[in-house]
């Protein structure tokens, strides 16, 4: 056989045996996993809403609205806080396990939310 055969060969064996891998792994390689995800705007030094409730696996993404700086600090530290958030940052954090989750900003204690998990 010539070399341009036997690459020809080799390649086309390639192609099957990456087909026949991805086959058998069930990978959907075109979709990706949406995640619901809620919304808490922080404006005029409030949560809004103050209170929401998600179930296990879901996001939650806070949205500075204000000009002051804020955060997002959990009470009991059980979850990742957010660091300093100025007009128009964003943090966000999936809640993977049930509870009720109790949060205010570093800055200005008086600011409460609370995430419920189902």
């Amino acid at each position: 056989m010539q070399p341009k055969t036997i690459a020809l060969i080799l390649l086309i064996a390639a192609i099957g045996i990456i087909a026949i891998i991805a086959l058998l792994t069930n990978n959907d390689f075109r979709y990706e996993k949406k995640i619901k995800t809620s919304y808490v705007d922080i404006k005029g030094s409030s949560y809004l809403p103050e209170i929401i409730e998600i179930n296990a696996g879901e996001r939650v993404v806070w949205a500075n609205r204000d000009s002051l700086i804020h955060t997002v600090t959990f009470d009991t530290g059980s979850e990742q806080s957010s660091s300093n958030l100025g007009l128009n940052e964003e943090y966000g954090h999936i809640f993977n396990i049930q509870g009720t989750f109790d949060y205010h900003c570093e800055n200005h204690p008086s600011m409460k939310g609370k995430i419920i998990v189902k």
